[in-house]
């Protein structure tokens, strides 16, 4: 049991919440969008989903094709400082 503890300590499991929901309002989701089931979003926003699951796992190398197609101006913003 002690070793589940200290691998969920490792990857950083107790920030895991607050990291997505910075990830979410960068990409423009208010605090009450960020508690809305996925289903209920048009595919623009399901997109932005995506998006910030990609950010989220912090990868080396990000590849996307017209990553602005579905973002407003201040997303584009913040993901380019991203």
């Amino acid at each position: 049991m002690l070793q589940v503890y200290e691998e969920l300590r490792v990857i950083g499991a107790a920030a895991a919440e607050a990291k997505a929901r910075r990830i979410l309002a960068g990409l423009s989701f208010t605090p009450e969008m960020q508690n809305r089931p996925t289903k209920r979003f048009s595919g623009g926003w399901r997109m932005r989903v995506s998006l910030a699951r990609a950010l989220f796992m912090e990868p080396t190398l990000l590849m996307l094709d017209e990553p602005t197609n579905h973002l407003d101006l201040n997303a584009v913003i913040w993901l380019n400082k991203y």
